[in-house]
């Protein structure tokens, strides 16, 4: 079980004891519904994490960058995809996000998943 220190600003410090991986935090993160922070190449991202899978031997993230998460709306987020092998400094704030209602048919897509969240 990973601990996590908040600041008071949504950030947070998490440790994982037992030497746990990207892959088994951005799967903590999509069991619990909360957003990410991490570094992608060389940029900063806030994102929320759907589905961890893996493509032509490739782990692959599909999720939605914090800013694309909307207020409001019918209109969908858009879905990026992330290498998770360029994914570095991962962490888990405590800020939760919620699966909007017409990503769900597209969740149902995905194959040779490792975690995906729940769409309950």
């Amino acid at each position: 079980m990973s601990m996590a220190l908040g600041i008071g600003l949504g950030i947070s410090f998490t440790q994982s004891p037992g030497g746990k991986t990207a892959t088994d935090s951005l799967c903590d993160a999509i069991a619990a519904k909360v957003l990410i922070t991490a570094t992608y190449d060389v940029a900063a991202i806030t994102f929320a994490p759907l589905v961890v899978y893996e493509r032509e031997g490739v782990l692959y993230l599909d999720g939605i960058l914090e800013e694309d998460l909307p207020a409001h709306g019918s209109r969908p987020p858009t879905i990026m995809s992330l290498e998770v092998s360029v994914l570095s400094a991962v962490s888990l704030t405590q800020q939760a996000f919620t699966v909007h209602p017409r990503l769900v048919p597209l969740l149902r897509r995905y194959q040779n998943v490792k975690c995906i969240v729940s769409t309950i």
